[in-house]
């Protein structure tokens, strides 16, 4: 658990930049998942994403 808290501490510091629309926190759930390795839930929690939402695919 705690050897975890660097890893998503890294991975909030590299998406910081986004902002708050969930497409923008899809993306930065999306960089955490895939260039950090964090898992989708974590990822979420720190992104301030629902998992539903993240998984929801948007209307066209």
């Amino acid at each position: 658990m705690y050897a975890d808290l660097p890893l998503e501490n890294a991975a909030i510091k590299d998406v910081l930049k986004k902002t708050s629309m969930p497409s923008a926190k899809r993306q930065v759930v999306e960089v955490m998942v895939t260039e950090h390795r964090l898992s989708i839930t974590r990822a979420c929690r720190a992104a301030g994403l629902s998992r539903a939402a993240y998984y929801k695919v948007p209307p066209l």
